[in-house]
């Protein structure tokens, strides 16, 4: 669970997949646990002690989100449930615990040559928007530490902890003060960033646009 709060697992670095023996020549079935990593120990923590913090796993091809790839859910006993993919590569459906401890597999309607990885980000489960309540967020990076601390267990000593939510897709912003005056956000990766522990006091969180996704991430 360590390597779930490590910095590169949580902004952009791409895991490689163990793909699993295909069930046809044209598709590649993979053990759901292999492509959803760190799930699992997050899905053990109770729900209502984690509502504010979301995992997202986005497929990536070539360097980039996977564009025109199908996929599907398989049981052991063979059912297939459809699994979206976005147009940026997220896949739209999370396993279950029971369905992860099933062994439930992933069909990619992919050659069995064709290689893959999987990017990993975690994140607050509040809706992304233009503006934001900052205590909101601040409790997010509250929850998410606990998180961490309980998914990891005894490696949680070791762990980054998480200190600002990256707003992706809103190159700058503002946060606002309780009377009116704002103080201009960091910026992580070309993305507005906000950091209550630097920013301290502010009611809300302003930006240029609004972003497509947030993202915790250690101070630096």
């Amino acid at each position: 669970m360590s390597n779930l709060i490590a910095r590169r697992a949580l902004l952009a670095a791409p895991a490689a997949l163990l793909m699993a023996r295909p069930a046809l020549a044209d598709e590649k079935l993979v053990p759901a646990v292999k492509i959803y990593a760190y799930l699992e120990p997050f899905l053990k923590v109770p729900p209502t002690e984690r509502s504010r913090v979301r995992l997202d796993y986005f497929l990536i091809k070539d360097g980039k989100p996977a564009q025109g790839v199908l996929a599907w859910f398989v049981t052991a006993d063979g059912r297939r449930t459809a699994a979206p993919i976005g147009a940026d590569g997220r896949l739209l459906r999370i396993p279950n615990l029971a369905e992860l401890q099933g062994g439930v597999k992933v069909a990619f309607n992919l050659d069995a040559t064709a290689k893959m990885g999987v990017r990993l980000e975690l994140g607050p489960a509040m809706h992304p928007a233009q503006e934001m309540e900052a205590l909101e967020l601040a409790r997010s990076i509250d929850e998410v530490n606990r998180v961490i601390a309980k998914a990891a267990g005894a490696m949680a000593l070791v762990a980054p902890k998480m200190a600002q939510i990256v707003c992706i897709g809103a190159p700058s912003g503002v946060a606002v003060m309780p009377n009116g005056s704002t103080q201009p956000l960091g910026i992580v990766r070309g993305s507005a960033s906000y950091n209550p522990f630097v920013v301290k006091g502010a009611v809300k969180v302003r930006l240029v646009k609004a972003p497509s996704r947030l993202a915790f991430a250690p101070a630096k």
